[in-house]
Protein backbone atom coordinates (compact mmCIF):
# COMPACT_ATOMS: atom_id res chain seq x y z
CA UNK A 1 0.00 0.00 0.00
CA UNK A 2 1.21 3.49 -0.84
CA UNK A 3 -0.51 6.72 0.21
CA UNK A 4 0.79 10.19 -0.68
CA UNK A 5 -0.70 13.40 0.69
CA UNK A 6 -0.93 16.48 -1.58
CA UNK A 7 -0.29 14.43 -4.72
CA UNK A 8 -2.62 16.48 -6.91
CA UNK A 9 -0.97 19.82 -7.64
CA UNK A 10 -2.49 23.28 -7.19
CA UNK A 11 -3.66 23.56 -10.82
CA UNK A 12 -5.24 20.08 -10.75
CA UNK A 13 -7.06 20.86 -7.50
CA UNK A 14 -8.31 24.16 -8.91
CA UNK A 15 -9.87 22.33 -11.86
CA UNK A 16 -11.34 19.66 -9.57
CA UNK A 17 -12.86 22.32 -7.29
CA UNK A 18 -14.27 24.65 -9.94
CA UNK A 19 -15.27 22.28 -12.75
CA UNK A 20 -16.27 19.19 -10.81
CA UNK A 21 -17.05 19.71 -7.10
CA UNK A 22 -18.55 23.21 -7.22
CA UNK A 23 -20.13 22.74 -10.66
CA UNK A 24 -23.91 22.37 -10.32
CA UNK A 25 -24.00 20.96 -13.87
CA UNK A 26 -21.36 18.23 -13.53
CA UNK A 27 -23.02 15.07 -14.92
CA UNK A 28 -23.55 12.70 -11.99
CA UNK A 29 -25.44 9.47 -12.61
CA UNK A 30 -27.28 7.35 -10.06
CA UNK A 31 -25.51 3.99 -9.74
CA UNK A 32 -27.78 1.32 -8.29
CA UNK A 33 -25.03 -0.63 -6.53
CA UNK A 34 -21.46 -0.39 -5.30
CA UNK A 35 -20.20 -3.29 -3.18
CA UNK A 36 -23.79 -4.57 -3.22
CA UNK A 37 -27.22 -3.37 -4.29
CA UNK A 38 -27.78 -2.09 -0.74
CA UNK A 39 -25.46 0.88 -1.31
CA UNK A 40 -26.23 3.07 -4.33
CA UNK A 41 -24.11 6.14 -5.06
CA UNK A 42 -23.65 8.83 -7.69
CA UNK A 43 -20.92 8.24 -10.22
CA UNK A 44 -19.38 9.47 -13.41
CA UNK A 45 -17.79 6.69 -15.44
CA UNK A 46 -14.43 7.60 -16.96
CA UNK A 47 -13.64 4.22 -18.51
CA UNK A 48 -16.04 1.31 -18.71
CA UNK A 49 -15.01 -2.20 -17.85
CA UNK A 50 -13.62 -3.48 -21.09
CA UNK A 51 -11.59 -0.36 -21.89
CA UNK A 52 -14.03 2.04 -23.55
CA UNK A 53 -13.40 5.67 -22.59
CA UNK A 54 -16.76 7.08 -21.49
CA UNK A 55 -16.00 10.68 -20.52
CA UNK A 56 -13.84 13.63 -21.54
CA UNK A 57 -12.80 13.74 -17.87
CA UNK A 58 -10.69 10.65 -18.51
CA UNK A 59 -8.18 12.93 -20.28
CA UNK A 60 -7.88 15.05 -17.14
CA UNK A 61 -7.41 12.17 -14.66
CA UNK A 62 -5.24 9.90 -16.81
CA UNK A 63 -2.01 11.98 -16.50
CA UNK A 64 -2.44 12.08 -12.70
CA UNK A 65 -2.91 8.31 -12.64
CA UNK A 66 0.05 7.76 -14.95
CA UNK A 67 2.32 10.00 -12.86
CA UNK A 68 1.51 7.98 -9.74
CA UNK A 69 1.78 4.56 -11.40
CA UNK A 70 5.04 5.21 -13.26
CA UNK A 71 6.88 7.39 -10.75
CA UNK A 72 5.73 5.91 -7.44
CA UNK A 73 4.55 2.37 -8.12
CA UNK A 74 7.36 1.98 -10.70
CA UNK A 75 5.09 0.26 -13.22
CA UNK A 76 5.90 1.21 -16.80
CA UNK A 77 3.30 -0.84 -18.66
CA UNK A 78 -0.23 -1.30 -17.42
CA UNK A 79 -3.80 -1.64 -18.57
CA UNK A 80 -6.68 0.32 -17.08
CA UNK A 81 -9.55 -2.02 -16.24
CA UNK A 82 -11.99 0.73 -15.23
CA UNK A 83 -12.20 4.27 -13.90
CA UNK A 84 -14.96 6.25 -12.20
CA UNK A 85 -15.54 9.39 -10.16
CA UNK A 86 -17.70 8.47 -7.13
CA UNK A 87 -19.82 10.74 -4.96
CA UNK A 88 -20.74 8.52 -1.99
CA UNK A 89 -24.07 8.63 -0.23
CA UNK A 90 -24.70 8.20 3.49
CA UNK A 91 -26.33 4.96 4.63
CA UNK A 92 -27.59 3.62 7.95
CA UNK A 93 -24.88 0.95 8.13
CA UNK A 94 -21.44 1.93 9.42
CA UNK A 95 -19.62 0.70 6.31
CA UNK A 96 -20.12 -1.02 2.99
CA UNK A 97 -19.38 -4.71 2.60
CA UNK A 98 -15.71 -5.69 2.46
CA UNK A 99 -15.15 -6.56 -1.18
CA UNK A 100 -12.74 -6.76 -4.09
CA UNK A 101 -13.48 -4.96 -7.33
CA UNK A 102 -12.19 -7.77 -9.58
CA UNK A 103 -11.46 -11.42 -8.88
CA UNK A 104 -8.04 -11.28 -10.56
CA UNK A 105 -4.69 -9.57 -9.95
CA UNK A 106 -5.11 -5.78 -10.08
CA UNK A 107 -4.17 -2.58 -8.29
CA UNK A 108 -6.71 -0.09 -6.93
CA UNK A 109 -5.82 3.60 -7.20
CA UNK A 110 -7.96 6.13 -5.28
CA UNK A 111 -7.64 9.91 -5.68
CA UNK A 112 -9.39 11.73 -2.85
CA UNK A 113 -11.03 14.87 -4.25
CA UNK A 114 -12.59 16.19 -1.02
CA UNK A 115 -11.85 16.29 2.69
CA UNK A 116 -14.45 14.06 4.27
CA UNK A 117 -15.40 11.44 6.77
CA UNK A 118 -15.70 7.97 5.29
CA UNK A 119 -12.36 6.25 5.80
CA UNK A 120 -11.14 3.58 3.40
CA UNK A 121 -10.31 0.35 5.24
CA UNK A 122 -7.95 -2.19 3.71
CA UNK A 123 -7.88 -5.67 5.23
CA UNK A 124 -5.02 -8.16 5.47
CA UNK A 125 -7.08 -10.95 3.95
CA UNK A 126 -7.14 -11.40 0.20
CA UNK A 127 -9.77 -12.83 -2.10
CA UNK A 128 -9.16 -16.31 -3.40
CA UNK A 129 -11.38 -18.73 -5.20
CA UNK A 130 -11.65 -21.05 -2.18
CA UNK A 131 -12.76 -18.28 0.19
CA UNK A 132 -16.07 -16.59 -0.66
CA UNK A 133 -16.51 -12.89 0.13
CA UNK A 134 -17.51 -11.78 3.60
CA UNK A 135 -20.55 -9.55 3.84
CA UNK A 136 -20.09 -7.60 7.05
CA UNK A 137 -23.45 -5.87 6.99
CA UNK A 138 -25.60 -8.68 5.66
CA UNK A 139 -24.63 -11.64 7.81
CA UNK A 140 -22.80 -9.87 10.67
CA UNK A 141 -19.85 -12.22 10.24
CA UNK A 142 -16.88 -9.87 10.19
CA UNK A 143 -13.79 -12.00 10.45
CA UNK A 144 -11.29 -9.75 8.67
CA UNK A 145 -8.20 -8.08 10.14
CA UNK A 146 -7.67 -4.38 9.43
CA UNK A 147 -4.31 -3.74 7.76
CA UNK A 148 -4.74 0.00 7.23
CA UNK A 149 -7.25 2.82 7.45
CA UNK A 150 -6.98 5.88 5.20
CA UNK A 151 -8.87 9.12 5.85
CA UNK A 152 -10.03 11.10 2.81
CA UNK A 153 -8.00 14.28 2.35
CA UNK A 154 -8.25 16.38 -0.77
CA UNK A 155 -5.28 15.77 -3.05
CA UNK A 156 -4.25 12.46 -1.45
CA UNK A 157 -3.70 9.40 -3.62
CA UNK A 158 -3.75 5.76 -2.50
CA UNK A 159 -2.65 2.59 -4.26
CA UNK A 160 -3.05 -0.97 -2.95
CA UNK A 161 -3.27 -4.58 -4.04
CA UNK A 162 -6.79 -5.00 -5.37
CA UNK A 163 -7.05 -8.59 -4.11
CA UNK A 164 -7.09 -7.26 -0.54
CA UNK A 165 -10.61 -6.88 0.76
CA UNK A 166 -11.48 -3.24 1.31
CA UNK A 167 -14.47 -1.17 2.39
CA UNK A 168 -15.45 2.40 3.15
CA UNK A 169 -17.08 3.83 6.22
CA UNK A 170 -20.11 5.82 5.20
CA UNK A 171 -19.64 9.57 5.46
CA UNK A 172 -21.56 11.95 7.68
CA UNK A 173 -24.64 13.18 5.85
CA UNK A 174 -23.27 16.75 5.84
CA UNK A 175 -20.02 15.72 4.09
CA UNK A 176 -19.30 15.14 0.44
CA UNK A 177 -16.95 12.20 -0.16
CA UNK A 178 -15.79 12.38 -3.77
CA UNK A 179 -13.06 10.14 -5.13
CA UNK A 180 -11.71 9.02 -8.46
CA UNK A 181 -11.03 5.30 -8.51
CA UNK A 182 -9.09 3.31 -11.08
CA UNK A 183 -8.37 -0.41 -11.30
CA UNK A 184 -5.26 -1.30 -13.28
CA UNK A 185 -3.38 -4.47 -14.25
CA UNK A 186 0.36 -4.62 -14.77
CA UNK A 187 1.29 -5.91 -18.24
Amino acid sequence: MLSINNFLNKDELSIVNTRLIDNDYFPWYHMKESSSDAYPFYGHILMRRGGEIASEWFDFFYPILDRFVTEHLKISEYEIIRGCVNDSLSHDDKACDPHVDFEEDHIVIIMYLTNSTGDTTIYEEQWNIEKPPTYLNKDNNHNLTIASTVTPKQGKILGFDGLNYHSIDFKKCTDRRIITIFAIKEK
